[in-house]
């Protein structure tokens, strides 16, 4: 959720995608500019409200969609991800 250009702020991403309970997987130079920023107030940006998001989540339910299992996969994925980059990068190290 880094920027790629500077016609945004440094923590934009962060700023737009803030929600309780979210996972912002930022880079720290974004979350450095996200601490200092005088701009940010806690609250979500997001449009939809928990009873529309709630009523989403349901849907998925009744159509048999497990949301933890897909939580656990995501995890999982980017687990596996994140260890393949650092074993690569050991690599070169060596």
């Amino acid at each position: 959720t880094g920027v790629k250009t500077k016609e945004l702020k440094p923590d934009y991403y962060i700023r737009s995608l803030y929600a309780p309970h979210t996972v912002n997987t930022a880079p720290v130079p974004t979350i450095l500019e996200y601490i200092k920023s005088p701009q940010k107030d806690g609250e979500s940006m997001l449009v939809l409200s928990d009873d529309k998001i709630e009523s989403y989540f349901k849907k998925l339910e009744d159509a048999g969609i497990d949301m933890q299992e897909v939580y656990n996969r995501l995890l999982d994925d980017g687990l596996e991800a994140f260890e393949h980059s650092f074993e690569q990068l050991l690599d070169r190290l060596k």
